[in-house]
């Protein structure tokens, strides 16, 4: 029996009462890795590949074109170029050996086959921005049927630690060398901590796959694409403030509906969006859309923007008929009253294209 995603004690602890004791191997996924000892349960931490299982599980999407042999790719339209093990290797490496971002850009090269894996690797020099990293081609399905968004999948995670002492402290680590154990001294000096408080919080993010505790007396380690996340998430936390100060001195001064807070608010969507705040993001958007639109009319350029913004979030959202619908709409204002070669137009272009690829 596989009880997936089973991140409750009591939910366990329940199912086991229900076995009770009976001739069943039971095997448990969660991303909590700590659980009490009296339920018997003997954890199997799941780690990242080694080079030789990253190479092996990218050749699953891109296959050997006969035995023994590296694949087959076309790079620039010219048919035969060979897909090395050293290309592999290095985007294995790029990635980290991180099995979701193997899977995602596996994925994405199986299905562009003209996309070369250097000129791919070299396109990963920023790997948040990249589509291949956010559910390309979902419908395609997953074997585990779980998220197909690097940002997405890390952000379920950021969401479960509801300590503020953990969380700055994630944020703190994504500071240190990747990889390399961060003594907990460092942490309760920076955060101004008690041991055992420290302790606690980093019990949380352990428990959680946020950190690496293989070694208790040297410290925790960051995985390099948790510590690019976790610096995405300290900038967008000081955004955070630093917009939700401005709205509130310009509703003070203006009122809730002038259009200095509409773009308060859109500035606030940005960054909730940034955070994984999906839903916050969305109420944003729609209440700057609300206010520009009662003041402009429905065809002015910042309606335009505030549209375009409510679907990227709802692109997020997996909804992507709504996404199109905002995008189209967006572009039909721009074109309206911008010459054709408008960045606002190609903006929201490149939204739409992305949208393509993702469907």
């Amino acid at each position: 029996m596989v009880l997936d995603n089973l991140e409750y004690v009591g939910a366990a602890r329940e199912w086991l009462n229900r076995l009770g004791g009976g001739p069943v191997r039971l095997l448990i996924t969660a991303r909590r890795a700590g659980w009490p000892t009296d339920l018997g349960l003997a954890v199997l931490p799941l780690d990242v590949f080694t080079p030789e299982e990253s190479r092996a599980f990218l050749r699953r999407h891109l296959p050997s074109s006969s035995q023994g042999e590296p694949a087959l790719s076309e790079v620039e339209g010219r048919p035969g170029v060979r897909i090395s093990d050293a290309d592999l290797d290095a985007l294995a490496e790029r990635l980290y050996h991180l099995p979701l971002a193997l899977e995602l850009a596996g994925r994405y090269l199986a299905g562009h086959p003209r996309l070369g894996v250097v000129a791919y690797v070299e396109r990963l020099e920023t790997i948040w921005d990249d589509p291949s990293m956010a559910g390309w081609k979902a419908e395609l399905g997953n074997p585990t049927d779980h998220d197909l968004s690097l940002a997405a999948t890390f952000a379920i995670s950021w969401q479960r630690v509801t300590d503020e002492t953990a969380r700055r402290l994630f944020l703190l680590a994504s500071w240190c060398a990747p990889n390399e154990p961060i003594p907990c001294e460092l942490f309760e000096r920076a955060a101004g901590l008690e041991s055992q408080a420290c302790d606690e919080a980093l019990s949380t993010l352990t428990g959680l796959g946020l950190l690496e505790m293989d070694d208790p007396a040297a410290g925790p380690t960051i995985h390099p694409l948790l510590a690019g996340y976790a610096r995405s998430l300290a900038s967008a936390c000081v955004l955070d403030v630093e917009v939700e100060r401005a709205l509130a001195i310009d509703e003070a001064v203006y009122g809730p509906d002038h259009p200095m807070v509409a773009r308060d608010v859109n500035n606030l969507g940005g960054v909730l969006q940034d955070l994984g705040d999906l839903g916050g993001a969305r109420a944003a958007f729609e209440r700057a859309l609300t206010i520009d639109e009662a003041v402009y009319g429905p065809d002015h350029p910042n309606v335009a923007i505030r549209v375009n913004n409510i679907g990227s979030v709802l692109q997020d959202l997996e909804d992507l008929m709504g996404a199109r619908a905002a995008y189209e709409r967006a572009l039909r204002i721009f074109g309206s009253i911008l010459p054709p070669d408008h960045p606002h137009i190609r903006i929201v272009r490149d939204n739409l294209e992305r949208l393509r690829l993702s469907t």
